[in-house]
């Protein structure tokens, strides 16, 4: 990566990367027919998360912080949601999902929190941003 950023050594970055090698895990096992269909949307979804937590962490201002971290935790409900038909259609069941199920759980309560945190970078002075 050129970029080295804060982000990278916080909780946040690693539950998240974990969150994502877990959904693209459990959409491994859907059928032919959802790999570009619903497994898309969750493993989407779980690399939107991802990107929102690292744009928010690059952010001067803590309305624009606030608000990736708001729209990366809204992504979190969408790979719930999206989970939640896959087990409705029997493409995953209970079992599959616990690891995961963490994950998205940790991800969203790390979240809430960021959303009040102040961004790193907008705690700098002006001179060393």
């Amino acid at each position: 990566m050129i970029i080295e950023s804060a982000d990278k050594n916080t909780n946040a970055f690693f539950l998240v990367d974990k969150l994502v090698a877990s959904c693209y895990q459990v959409t491994k096992s859907f059928p032919a027919g959802e790999k570009y269909e619903l497994a898309k949307e969750i493993t989407n979804a779980a690399s939107l998360v991802q990107l929102n937590i690292t744009e928010s962490f690059s952010k001067q201002s803590i309305a624009a912080h606030k608000k990736h971290c708001e729209i990366a935790r809204d992504w979190i409900v969408a790979i719930d949601n999206a989970l939640d038909l896959a087990s409705a259609y029997g493409y995953t069941n209970k079992e599959n999902l616990a690891e995961l199920n963490g994950y998205l759980l940790g991800s969203f309560q790390l979240l809430s929190k960021l959303i009040n945190q102040q961004p790193l970078i907008a705690s700098l002075p002006p001179n060393q941003i």
